[in-house]
């Protein structure tokens, strides 16, 4: 699945990207949901702040299960 092309019919639909030991991370959330506010304060900013640079130890500080893992 290309989630690039997602998004040219949803405009609601944000990504953002962050690069953490060469693997690139993809945050992607609905702004009608989840304004992008949010995603700095509950996501990127603790991830950033607890210099989190695993992959496993970002998803155990994650506050959801909505995690996929794509290859």
């Amino acid at each position: 699945m290309n989630i690039d092309k997602l998004k040219n019919n949803n405009p609601d639909l944000k990504i953002r990207e962050l690069i953490i030991n060469n693997k690139t991370i993809k945050i992607i959330y609905f702004e009608s949901l989840c304004t992008s506010s949010d995603i700095n304060d509950f996501i990127l900013r603790p991830i950033t702040n607890n210099k989190l640079n695993s992959i496993r130890l970002i998803k155990e500080m994650l506050p959801s299960s909505n995690i996929v893992e794509l290859k």
